[in-house]
């Protein structure tokens, strides 16, 4: 993914930052995923001490946002304009 990311969300567990991926790339967002999971070595820990990001750029920001809000995998926050949706 060439330019600037910007984190769209970030999950505790790496399936999750994987099928939040799937879901983008499906909508024709390109992102990207940033794990840093000791290669591994804490995959499996429900309290990794690195959430994995998932990323995207700037101006697909708001579309990526409201794909993970319809699937489920974020929150609608109160702070964007058109309320999350």
């Amino acid at each position: 993914m060439h330019g600037c990311a910007a984190v769209v969300a970030t999950f505790g567990q790496r399936y999750e930052a994987e099928m939040a991926h799937g879901y983008l790339r499906d909508a024709g967002i390109p992102a990207a995923v940033a794990i840093d999971d000791a290669g591994g070595a804490y995959a499996g820990l429900t309290f990794s001490p690195n959430p994995a990001r998932v990323m995207v750029r700037p101006e697909d920001l708001r579309r990526a946002r409201r794909v993970l809000v319809e699937v489920g995998l974020a929150e609608p926050r109160g702070d964007e304009p058109d309320g999350g949706s």
